[in-house]
This record gives C-alpha cells, structure tokens and sequence, in this order.
C-alpha cells in the first residue's frame, strides 16, 4: 500500500504560507519530496503564483495529481486575501484548515501534518485560546499538556 501524502496546512491565506507551499511545490522533485496537499484556500496560492494549482476532494486525489499540479484541498472561502494583510476571515480559514489537516493526520489519511504560519494576533481575536498550533494539535489528538 502506497503511503498517503502529507497534509499543508496553509496558515494565513495573507502570509507567507502560500508562498512557501508554492516553492515546496516547485522543488519537489530537486528536493525528493513526498507527495504532499495543502490544505486551505487554493486562491492564496493562485494569487502569489502562476504555477499549476488543482483542487481536490481528498487526499488520495492530492496524490494522484501531486506530480502535474499543486493539489489544494479547498475547505473554505478566506474572503478577499490581500497578500501581507491578515484579517479575521483569514484567521478563520487558517483555523478551520489546521483542524481539518490535524484530523486527516490523526485518521490516517494523510501521513503527517506540516503547519503553516498564521497570525496569532488574528486568531486571537477570533476566540483561539492556545499558546499556538502545537498546543491546538496536540489537544485534537488528546494529548494533554504538561503542567
């Protein structure tokens, strides 16, 4: 059985996540990567990049294209992304992609989690109560934390 590829979660539609999947992407093969999808709203990506994008349904569809474009597992709109320009709607995105990719992760269908970077600011301001990502994950797959 092949193994399922890697979960992305973007992070910020408007920081720097899209941009580092992107060139992930890119040098996949210099680089020896394992398939991977990201997880989020594939028009951050388009919208810092002019390389091939796919959308997919799942991550057995990422695999299957990972070779031709850069899958995106398109879980919601973030709203209007300004490159540079973190906003609540992104932060919700970001949010809603990291529990999404964090449970494809934890069932299996992803082989691993990869984050990528978000405001905490922002997600602060939407209600987030963790120290970060790690802590979010960590809580979604019942670790719990050291005192």
């Amino acid at each position: 059985m092949t193994e399922p590829p890697l979960a992305v979660a973007m992070g910020d539609p408007a920081g720097i996540g899209p941009e580092v999947i992107a060139k992930a992407w890119q040098a996949r093969e210099h680089a020896n990567l394992p398939p991977f999808f990201a997880v989020g709203d594939a028009r951050a990506i388009e919208r810092i990049w002019d390389g091939p994008v796919v959308r997919v349904q799942s991550p057995g569809d990422a695999a299957a294209q990972f070779s031709r474009a850069l899958p995106v597992l398109v879980i919601e709109d973030a709203g209007e992304i300004v490159p540079g320009v973190p906003d609540a709607e992104g932060a919700r995105c970001a949010l809603h992609s990291l529990e999404v990719a964090a449970g494809l992760a934890r069932s299996g269908a992803a082989a691993a989690l990869v984050t990528g970077p978000v405001s905490k600011r922002q997600l602060y301001d939407i209600g987030f109560t963790h120290p970060g990502q790690t802590e979010f994950v960590a809580e979604r797959c019942g670790i719990a934390p050291e005192n």
